[in-house]
């Protein structure tokens, strides 16, 4: 079985994360996620990942990533939630997720699943971590830090995000 992301249990996503990912108040109540790990399923994008059922996503198809791209900048400006993410690649080992971020909107402070790398596709954003951070232009990329980060889209922007999994 594997969690929303695709990535069985006990990979980046479905075990324990450096910093802890799980508060709790320490008398035994229920442990909650912390806020942005990758347990938490507000997540910003492993709980905002849509998926397709495995048997519709073909690793092997050709995916036109801006065409995909400007579909999902227009759904994030309709909902007004700063982003849309969809997972266009699933396979053992990797996921290839396309992110529409409209001007102003990006992942807010969250942890990373696993080793990964963001490809600005269109627009600008920024990627911080821990007092840096890093501009992305289009055509450019970077490797997530494996830290908290975060990435604001200065213009509208579509992105593509590798996570290596497992």
């Amino acid at each position: 079985m594997s969690d929303p992301a695709g990535m069985p249990p006990g990979s980046a996503a479905g075990g324990a994360v450096a910093g802890g990912a799980v508060a709790g108040a320490g008398d035994g109540s229920a442990a909650r996620p912390v806020p942005g790990s990758v347990q938490d399923p507000s997540h910003p994008v492993l709980g905002d990942l849509t998926l397709a059922p495995a048997e519709e996503v073909d690793p092997y198809r050709v995916v036109d990533l801006l065409a995909e791209g400007q579909r999902l900048l227009a759904k994030a400006r309709e909902s007004g939630r700063g982003r849309a993410v969809r997972s266009v690649v699933r396979q053992p080992g990797q996921n290839l997720i396309v992110l529409g971020l409209p001007a102003g909107g990006g992942l807010p402070d969250h942890d990373a699943p696993g080793p990964a790398s963001l490809l600005c596709l269109s627009g600008r954003v920024v990627l911080g971590s821990e007092g840096r951070s890093w501009t992305l232009p289009a055509g450019s990329a970077h490797a997530i830090p494996p830290a908290r980060h975060d990435v604001v889209a200065e213009e509208d922007s579509v992105c593509v995000l590798t996570v290596s999994v497992g």
